[in-house]
C-alpha cells in the first residue's frame, strides 16, 4: 500500500543518513610519487607548449627523481625531452623510436650564465655530446595538471623482447 512504501523509504533514508559514507582522499602528489618511484624509466607522454607556441603538442619527457625524492605538493618536476628519430617520423608513435632532444646551445652573454637552444643535433640515445656546447630540451612541468599528463609511467622495452 501507499502508506507501507512511505514507511519503507523513510527507513530508507533513515539508515542512510545516520550511517553517512566517509570520504576517501587521494592525495594525487603522494600518487604520483609512488607511481614514479616504482617506474623503471620514469617515462610520460604529456601535452606540452613551448615558447612562441599557441597550442600544445605531445611529448614523450623523462621525469628527473631520486629515490630520496619527497612529495612536491604542487606536482612540478623537472623533465627531460625525447624526440621522434628522423626516420621514424612516419611511423605509429608506438612503433617509433625516441632519442634524447639534443641541442646546440647559443650563448646569450660573454659570461656564458644565459643562453638559448641553437639547432637540435641527433645524438645516439647511449652517447653524450659535449655538455659546454650542448644540453638536453628540459623543463618543469606540473604532472598533476589533467591538461598535461597524458600517459605514464611507463618503460622502454626492447623490440627483441
Amino acid at each position: 500500500s501507499l502508506t507501507e512504501n512511505a514507511y519503507i523509504a523513510s527507513q530508507a533514508d533513515a539508515i542512510v543518513t545516520e550511517s553517512p559514507l566517509t570520504s576517501v582522499e587521494i592525495n594525487i602528489a603522494e600518487l604520483l610519487l609512488s607511481k614514479l618511484k616504482e617506474s623503471v624509466n620514469k617515462l610520460y607522454f604529456i601535452a606540452y607548449r613551448g615558447a612562441n607556441t599557441l597550442k600544445p603538442k605531445w611529448f614523450l619527457v623523462q621525469v628527473e627523481v631520486t629515490d630520496d625524492s619527497t612529495v612536491k605538493d604542487d606536482g612540478v618536476y623537472f623533465v627531460n625531452f625525447f624526440r621522434c628519430h628522423l626516420p621514424d617520423e612516419h611511423k605509429p608513435h608506438d612503433c617509433a623510436r625516441y632519442w634524447p632532444d639534443w641541442y646546440e646551445i647559443v650563448w646569450t652573454d660573454s659570461k656564458r650564465v644565459s643562453f638559448d637552444y641553437g639547432k637540435p643535433i641527433l645524438v645516439r640515445p647511449n652517447r653524450t655530446p659535449d655538455i659546454n656546447n650542448h644540453c638536453r630540451f628540459s623543463d618543469s612541468v606540473c604532472l598533476i595538471d589533467p591538461g598535461v599528463l597524458l600517459v605514464g609511467p611507463f618503460n622502454f622495452f626492447s623490440e627483441s623482447s
